[in-house]
């Protein structure tokens, strides 16, 4: 078992609201802030713009993708299905 690993941290960045769930697609970072969901890119290694966002009315409790496409669970409406198209950026929803 090795534990010679090392976190180096890359950005620090304020959301107004809670940040419940984070995952990953496709080089983007997910997270649910709040009622809404927002995609970022990490730009030049320094800054995390906000691309693309959902706005889902409850808090998102999870996340979980598979290539373009991403779930949202959530205690009152259960989940949601959504996909995210890069150029240009936007998140459709799907169910």
């Amino acid at each position: 078992l090795e534990m010679d690993r090392k976190l180096k941290l890359l950005v620090d960045c304020e959301v107004k609201g809670p940040v419940t769930a984070i995952n990953h697609i496709n080089g983007y970072l997910i997270a649910a802030v709040g009622p809404k969901i927002i995609i970022y890119s990490f730009e030049n290694n320094e800054t995390l713009t906000g691309v693309a966002f959902v706005d889902v009315g409850v808090y998102g409790g999870s996340v979980c993708s598979v290539k373009n496409f991403f779930t949202v669970g959530d205690v009152c409406k259960s989940l949601a299905f959504y996909a995210f198209q890069v150029k240009p950026p936007k998140v459709l929803v799907l169910s």
